[in-house]
């Protein structure tokens, strides 16, 4: 076996506001009521002060609606608990004294650069989205409850978003999985797990961030002109030869997985 990289690029398309926390700032509560003001919960930030939707953010959006179809229909995907194990990576829970290595996830989420074009800034968040009121009812009144209003920055409706998923199957030739570890994903269970992906998103089935219960979140295929909403390119990596063609832009997948 040898190593196969893959590059899933999707295009998507805000079907709703979206929100997606980063570290919030500490409200400042010794302040007389009536001279509180809001802080907003903003987007966490690159080191430019550019707002980012994080990897982690996303894969665990993936991951929960993967989880979610395969607990419906998991038959109709084909791939079982330990292969998801191996796409996924392992969660810690081998038990008490194993000295069996932990296997990393084949699939890479990068962090999604958000749209900010218009936008205001100042010195300390450096690019400022727009930001939404909300507030929190209290259940025993049935009204508001007593300093919980609260300011979130959303990313508006209709804006484009560009996922990124980067996944490495197999082991370079010669090197052998330790004894008693998970094996590498093959190419065939990750091209699977690419389809799920792309199957989940045509049917508005992913959601980021936060806010999902109000209808926050929401996402929507956003089609190429003369292309498809996805792009897959893919390349072995066992010689230099191999090397250059993945640099290149690797072998097009376009026709060869489908959602």
């Amino acid at each position: 076996m040898s190593v196969t990289r893959y590059e899933l690029t999707v295009h998507l398309v805000t079907d709703a506001p979206l929100h997606s926390g980063g570290i919030d700032e500490v409200v400042d509560r010794s302040r007389d009521p009536e001279d509180r003001t809001t802080v907003a919960r903003r987007f966490a930030r690159d080191g430019h002060g550019r707002p980012v939707l994080t990897g982690r953010s996303v894969k665990g959006a993936l991951r929960a609606a993967c989880q979610r179809f395969l607990e419906e229909r998991g038959g109709a995907v084909g791939l079982t608990e330990r292969e998801l194990r191996q796409l996924w990576g392992d969660d810690g829970t081998r038990g008490a004294g194993s000295a069996a290595p932990l296997r990393a996830s084949a699939i890479t989420v990068h962090t999604v650069e958000l749209p900010t074009e218009g936008c205001q800034r100042d010195e300390e968040h450096k690019v400022m989205l727009p930001t939404r009121m909300g507030n929190a009812i209290d259940r025993y009144w049935g009204s508001v409850a007593d300093g919980a209003l609260f300011e979130h920055e959303y990313l508006p409706a209709g804006r484009p978003l560009e996922i990124v998923i980067t996944a490495q199957a197999g082991l370079p030739d010669g090197v052998d999985v330790p004894a008693g570890a998970v094996k590498p994903a093959t190419p065939e269970q990750v091209e699977t797990l690419f389809g799920l992906f792309l199957g989940l998103f045509r049917s508005e089935r992913i959601a980021f961030g936060g806010r999902q219960g109000a209808g926050w979140g929401r996402v929507r295929p956003d089609a190429r002109p003369g292309a498809g909403f996805w792009t897959l390119t893919r390349a072995p990596l066992g010689s230099c030869d191999d090397l250059v063609n993945w640099l290149s832009g690797g072998q097009d997948m376009a026709g060869t997985i489908t959602p």
